[in-house]
């Protein structure tokens, strides 16, 4: 009940504090302090921990034993860039980003850069803008698979957490606001092109390759009706 007061008129519990997000972290910190330091005096004080007066009110509360320090998510990162595709680990990354709320996201990101943009290293290796190339479309990603999660590039540029996309940089910067619906064109991008090459070879085959190939295609534009296709022929016929 600390936290809550009743209001008689509304007869509603209602918070004596205001909540702050864990993702605006220093305002979170500065809350975290004032509810558990008895009597400060200046915001000095509240940073100051057994003699020692820290910069931030983030490291104030990981010396107070209040929050968690980076060391996990540095275990985590480390482990995963053992075993995961770069691509895999840029996931992972802005998953720690979104919902795990590291102190350091700077130190984390210098840390395993090299892990983070490896296929894009591979990929650039002859281009005479590689540092760039390789920065931006690293970057390029992390935006990415940031915006299903409610975030953006943008917002840890803004508070100094990641560098912003280099001005060299030559690319397609702005994605799909819909990341999903950018997954499911570039899908359909691929199946297409299966299928072109399917007809392609169709001219080379027999009169019963070409009538089968053509009485699937007419099922799969009425998909309303179910249909079983049964091929039969003996090893080696081309099925």
């Amino acid at each position: 009940m600390y936290h809550y007061v009743w209001h008689q008129k509304p007869r509603k519990w209602k918070p004596r504090l205001q909540g702050v997000s864990p993702r605006d972290k220093e305002r979170y910190c500065l809350r975290v302090l004032l509810i558990h330091q008895p009597l400060p005096s200046s915001f000095e004080s509240l940073r100051t921990v057994n003699g020692t007066v820290h910069q931030l009110f983030e490291d104030a509360c990981v010396a107070l034993g209040l929050m968690e320090s980076d060391l996990e998510w540095f275990h985590c990162m480390d482990e995963g860039r053992h075993f995961r595709l770069p691509k895999s680990l840029r996931n992972l990354f802005c998953v720690i980003l979104c919902f795990c709320n590291p102190t350091d996201v700077r130190k984390l990101w210098t840390e395993f850069y090299s892990a983070l943009s490896e296929d894009f290293e591979f990929q650039l290796a002859g281009d005479p803008n590689k540092e760039a190339q390789v920065l931006g479309k690293t970057l390029t990603d992390i935006d990415y698979h940031l915006q299903p999660m409610g975030s953006s590039l943008q917002s840890f540029v803004d508070a100094n957490k990641l560098p912003p996309i280099p001005d060299t940089f030559v690319g397609e910067v702005v994605l799909d606001p819909n990341p999903f619906v950018a997954d499911e064109m570039r899908f359909l991008a691929r199946e297409k092109t299966k299928l072109d090459a399917i007809r392609g070879r169709l001219h080379s085959g027999t009169h019963e390759h070409k009538s089968f190939f053509d009485r699937v295609m007419v099922a799969l534009e009425r998909p309303e009706e179910g249909r079983l296709f049964f091929l039969e022929g003996e090893g080696g016929s081309g099925k």
